[in-house]
């Protein structure tokens, strides 16, 4: 089982190295050519811009994750808001 949650950079949960990880896949770098994220300080913008488009109304992140690994999302889903 899966669950969705928002993306999260904090002493609790950390995505960014996931982040990391999963961006510079080729197969979703395929899919994802205009988001870079190659280093922890770029996955952290990229954590924090998904919040602020959040809060702005404008469109929404989710980690896929699973419970008993929460620390290590398993992908991330965005939409924009219409």
């Amino acid at each position: 089982r899966y669950y969705l949650r928002a993306l999260r950079a904090d002493r609790l949960m950390d995505d960014r190295p996931a982040l990391v990880e999963g961006l510079n896949d080729p197969e979703c770098a395929r899919f994802l050519p205009q988001v870079s994220v190659t280093t922890l300080a770029e996955a952290g913008a990229h954590v924090a811009k998904r919040a602020r488009a959040w809060a702005e109304e404008s469109r929404v992140s989710w980690a896929v994750a699973e419970p008993a690994a929460r620390e290590h999302p398993v992908g991330e889903l965005a939409a924009s808001i219409m």
